[in-house]
């Protein structure tokens, strides 16, 4: 079984140290708060998880998952540099979007895929489903794609506003 107490310590002080005010909880009856900061029933409700679950996350006895721990850290209004010891106690890199960026470097990996493709035309897209890059049948067949950025990359873009129909089945990957 998984065990974290640092991961748990950690986000136990995070939610102890922000107001209910802070994070947009309606203010309750004017009942003596027990703890300091959000109850951990606030939290999950905003993050969207069960108090069981959030209870355990803190316990350490449940492993999160990147997309649980990047909603804690909106939930607990962090900033990129705060978001990074959450994800790396939880055992995952630095978010790949920190700034709120679409990522559009293609990884080593998926250039090695997209060389050994040489029987179907395959290019590879970011979330926005602009082209980042293609193999030499893509250019060829389905539509030549220019160096420099701009529309023209852009799948979507391109089939609707060509005069001649493109036929595109494209894959959306995030690396």
């Amino acid at each position: 079984m998984w065990r974290d107490d640092d991961f748990g310590n950690t986000l136990r002080a995070l939610r102890q140290r922000l107001t209910p005010d802070e994070a947009g909880v309606p203010a309750s009856l004017p009942a003596a708060r027990r703890v300091p900061g959000l109850r951990r029933e606030e939290l999950a409700g905003i993050v969207g998880v069960s108090g069981e679950h959030l209870k355990r996350l803190e316990q350490g006895r449940r492993r999160p998952s990147p997309s649980v721990v990047d909603a804690l850290a909106r939930a607990l209004r962090l900033d990129s540099d705060e978001h990074v010891r959450p994800r790396a106690l939880a055992g995952f890199a630095a978010s790949p979007e920190p700034d709120g960026q679409v990522p559009r470097e293609v990884t080593e990996p998926a250039r090695r895929m997209l060389d050994r493709l040489t029987e179907v035309a395959v290019c590879v897209c970011d979330a926005s489903w602009t082209v980042l890059a293609a193999n030499e049948l893509w250019h060829s067949d389905v539509c030549t794609v220019p160096e420099e950025p701009g529309r023209d990359r852009n799948v979507v873009w391109r089939a609707f506003t060509e005069t001649s129909p493109v036929g595109v089945t494209a894959v959306a990957t995030r690396h």
